[in-house]
């Protein structure tokens, strides 16, 4: 009947603002917290990254994983067209888990 059809459409509808919404929110409570976080500057090395699987996609949030000059390893968010790649060194700037900048170290 026409009506469950509306009535369907309207649910799906409601559903995917609903989600929208918490998205949102949990969006700007996480930029809050990381907004929040003091800016670091480090010297890096790239030990690990997400890798696109063989379709080209990449599954779930993209980060990449360094690892201090004093041995410890920290995994931040980044964007898959990061240019960041395995063995990569530089200086690291970043807050909470985003990355903000990278200046890569010149390669002899």
């Amino acid at each position: 009947r026409m009506e469950d059809l509306f009535i369907f459409i309207v649910a799906i509808w409601g559903a995917a603002i609903g989600l929208w919404i918490a998205y949102g929110i949990i969006k700007k409570k996480q930029d809050a917290e990381t907004a929040a976080q003091p800016i670091r500057k480090e010297y890096v090395t790239v030990v690990d990254k997400q890798q696109l699987d063989s379709g080209g996609i990449i599954i779930g949030e993209p980060w990449v994983l360094f690892e201090l000059e004093n041995g410890s390893r920290v995994r931040l968010n980044a964007h898959p067209e990061n240019s960041l790649v395995v063995g990569d060194a530089g200086i690291l700037t970043w807050q909470g888990r985003k990355i903000k900048g990278f200046e890569r170290e010149r390669r002899k």
